[in-house]
């Protein structure tokens, strides 16, 4: 799955209706309509942000170029926007929300804008610190979701890695909800000005932005970080059992986050993007869930065995079914495994009816283990 970045609308801007058109970096816009509304002493309340005019503008600028394309460029982006929202954190506390009510003149110089990855020509402009706010962390989120898929699984260091910043990106995710720009946005949209503000006066901000895009992403991320926790499970050499368990785990986390992804309200570009995915990895995880159960400790009795190996090869048909919305590795993985429990089946079949002769318990009698998710969403520092 490639995580898609928000881009920064970058392109000049009125200062004024009345004026002409000049460039109007969205930082010194900042400092120069909070000077202009409020007045020299909520700059000095502002602290060192507001002193420093050239580290704020520094910062967006390196927020606005990021790119998450390899896995060095993700963890960069990741660093990135984590100081960017931290400078706009201490914005937020002198300021609040009161930009929003400035004298309409002044709201011009504070067009933050950003187009959507996801929808075409979906973009938001204006003076809202909780907009640009909610753009820095879906972006960060994104960044963080990019280095976990980027890092390589070979080793628990790695894969420890990964797990954490899937985590992070859920806590972005999460907090993203938190901001309700739905509400927000449209309860300002129509008083301002839709010209001055580059003609956007759609109700709602960009898909990425709305708590139902956010909160059934950050589902997405637990899955994708307990499946990372089921990968250092293999790697570490840990019980089947204990693999059993986490790999259940995993596939009940997708399975929620499959099902938040289909509810009424998700955006179709959201599904479109994500939903597949999903579904295709519950289903590789089941797969890989009932071939560890399919091989116990302990040997049951043959019979047992023959269903168990059944059960395994036909969730990995299944799971071979949905590969197609996999990376080729994980794609290729399900069709090896289908035919390693295919074969062992047959094998199974054929002993049992000249050898055993063990009735097959049907598959709802088999064991199944309970799954447990260990994985959390990690809450952003203030």
């Amino acid at each position: 799955m490639r995580f898609l970045l928000l881009s920064a609308i970058t392109e000049k801007t009125k200062t004024h209706p009345n004026e002409k058109r000049v460039d109007a970096p969205l930082a010194e816009g900042l400092l120069t309509t909070v000077r202009l509304a409020y007045g020299e002493e909520v700059c000095e309340a502002g602290g060192s942000v507001f002193d420093d005019i050239g580290a704020f503008c520094q910062a967006r600028d390196r927020a606005v170029s990021a790119k998450n394309s390899t896995a060095k460029e993700a963890q960069a982006a990741a660093v990135t926007y984590a100081t960017y929202l931290a400078i706009l954190t201490a914005l937020e506390r002198p300021l609040g929300d009161a930009l929003g009510d400035i004298d309409e003149k002044f709201l011009p110089k504070l067009p933050f804008g950003w187009r959507s990855a996801l929808e075409k020509d979906a973009e938001a402009k204006m003076s809202l610190l909780h907009l640009e706010r909610g753009a820095a962390l879906w972006n960060l989120a994104m960044a963080n979701a990019s280095s976990g898929a980027l890092l390589p699984r070979d080793s628990e260091e790695e894969v420890k890695k990964a797990t954490r910043h899937f985590q992070v990106a859920a806590g972005a995710l999460d907090e993203l909800a938190t901001l309700g720009l739905v509400v927000k946005i449209a309860g300002r949209d129509l008083r301002q000005n839709p010209g001055s503000m580059g003609g956007w006066s759609k109700p709602k901000p960009p898909p990425e932005l709305e708590e139902t895009t956010a909160k059934p992403l950050s589902a997405l991320m637990v899955a994708f970080a307990q499946e990372c926790l089921c990968r250092m499970a293999e790697l570490s050499g840990k019980a089947a059992g204990t693999r059993a368990i986490l790999g259940m785990g995993a596939v009940d986390a997708f399975a929620a986050a499959a099902t938040a992804l289909s509810s009424h309200g998700v955006d179709k570009a959201v599904k479109g993007w994500a939903l597949a995915e999903c579904q295709a990895r519950r289903e590789m995880q089941r797969a890989l869930c009932f071939w560890m159960l399919a091989t116990p400790a302990q040997n049951p009795g043959f019979g047992e065995l023959v269903a168990l190996t059944a059960r395994a090869a036909s969730a990995a048909s299944a799971a071979v079914g949905a590969a197609k919305n996999l990376p080729e590795v994980e794609e290729q993985q399900m069709r090896d495994l289908q035919v390693t429990a295919s074969d062992k089946l047959s094998t199974l079949q054929k002993d049992n009816d000249s050898v055993y002769f063990e009735s097959v318990p049907p598959e709802a009698s088999l064991p199944l283990a309970t799954g447990k998710v260990l994985a959390k969403p990690v809450a952003l520092q203030a």
